[in-house]
């Protein structure tokens, strides 16, 4: 709920405050939710050293690394740039 609640009020304050592009927009709000993905990944890491677990998991959660950023990131910038869109139009009618 937090993160959700993070990510609309970007979305507003780069829209309101900086007057950026769609691309622009979505483009920081992505980058945002893909650090947020990378510091998460990374802290399940660490607790992964800290915690005696089965190496089978070790490979996936290095793979995290990578992808929890690109899953989270892509759809982040999709709802970004829409959400832009909508309030365009919005404020046009």
């Amino acid at each position: 709920m937090v993160s959700c609640i993070a990510f609309a009020a970007h979305i507003v304050y780069e829209r309101m405050e900086q007057r950026v592009t769609a691309g622009s927009l979505a483009r920081h709000v992505a980058i945002a939710v893909a650090f947020g993905a990378f510091a998460l990944a990374i802290r399940a890491n660490v607790h992964e050293y800290s915690v005696a677990t089965p190496d089978q998991y070790r490979t996936r959660l290095l793979a995290s690394l990578i992808l929890w950023p690109l899953l989270l990131g892509i759809p982040a910038f999709l709802v970004a740039y829409c959400a832009n869109a909508l309030f365009r139009f919005r404020t046009s009618v």
